[in-house]
């Protein structure tokens, strides 16, 4: 059965803003891949992608992305982003 949202989403095209975190992550981890804290954006918008599916089940939803943007350059937001959903500008 199809609930309210994975219709939603099924019926419309969206877009989702990739937001960097303020923070680098775990040292540890970043240099399993050869990153030094620093290398990558913070606390900037730096691409965007398309929700082209939703699937699941109320409380386990899975969305199916595809083609990811990377910006060419980093946008700073004027306000915070929030867990689910925000206004950049």
């Amino acid at each position: 059965m199809v609930n309210g949202i994975t219709q939603y989403c099924r019926d419309k095209l969206l877009m989702l803003l990739c937001n960097a975190s303020l923070t680098h992550g775990d040292p540890d981890e970043l240099r399993k891949i050869k990153i030094q804290p620093g290398d990558l954006p913070t606390g900037l918008l730096v691409g965007t992608v398309e929700i082209a599916d939703c699937t699941g089940s109320p409380g386990n939803y899975n969305w199916i992305l595809k083609n990811p943007e990377r910006l060419q350059q980093g946008l700073k937001p004027k306000n915070h982003p929030q867990p689910v959903w925000f206004y950049p500008f």
